[in-house]
């Protein structure tokens, strides 16, 4: 089945370009938007599964005013950002407001294609190679969600650990896949292994907590 998307940029030229590559490999674009007004018109008309939200889009002055503006859209779509800038700071801070995915306009387009598909399927997106952090920059926390993943454990079984939204853990991922340059569970699993943290255990189901699925 066809993944339905909206395109929301400023910039003709971009929008008709992804038009052109995302047809090609069959994503279907129901619509596209030059301002948030227009962009919440054809999200209700139209129900896409994820938008490519453009950050120079006209209206929306960055990710703070993103946080306020996307919780009053009544069906929430599926976010990936499609932003100018290549720093990890950047991509957590649109993950930060409220977006599942961050894409640079300056990589390879074929990425796009797995960051629509990740994104779609509820998983957070960093672009690898975004500059600005490596392995040795994981905080504690994000060293053992780190493990947890590798030791095979959900997003769900995570969430009931920390005591925290499910949304939260995704975004704590997101941070973890872009400090390690990777753009999803199967590479930071492989960078964990190649490091020795799977073999590593702590923190497991503490006393007086529910039993995690």
């Amino acid at each position: 089945m066809l993944i339905r998307v909206l395109l929301a940029d400023g910039c003709a030229f971009t929008r008709d370009g992804l038009l052109g590559f995302l047809e090609q490999h069959q994503i279907a674009v129901i619509g596209q938007a030059h301002d948030w007004e227009e962009l919440v018109h054809l999200i209700e008309k139209y129900s896409p599964q994820v938008i490519i939200l453009g950050s120079n889009l006209q209206g929306l002055s960055g990710p703070a005013d993103f946080a306020m503006k996307q919780r009053g859209v009544v069906t929430p779509p599926h976010w990936l950002v499609f932003g100018e800038q290549d720093t990890l700071e950047t991509a957590h801070a649109w993950l930060e407001a409220g977006a599942e995915g961050y894409t640079w306009k300056g990589e390879p387009r074929e990425w796009m294609l797995a960051a629509i598909q990740t994104v779609k399927e509820g998983q957070p997106w960093i672009s690898p190679n975004l500059k600005g952090g490596d392995e040795a920059d994981l905080s504690p926390h994000e060293r053992q969600l780190l493990i947890w993943l590798a030791q095979g454990h959900k997003n769900k079984w995570v969430a009931c650990q920390r005591g925290v939204a499910l949304r939260t853990v995704k975004y704590h991922l997101s941070r973890v896949y872009g400090k390690l340059g990777v753009s999803g569970r199967a590479e930071a699993v492989a960078c964990a292994v190649r490091h020795g943290l799977a073999a590593e255990v702590r923190g497991i189901c503490p006393k007086r907590q529910p039993i995690c699925p």
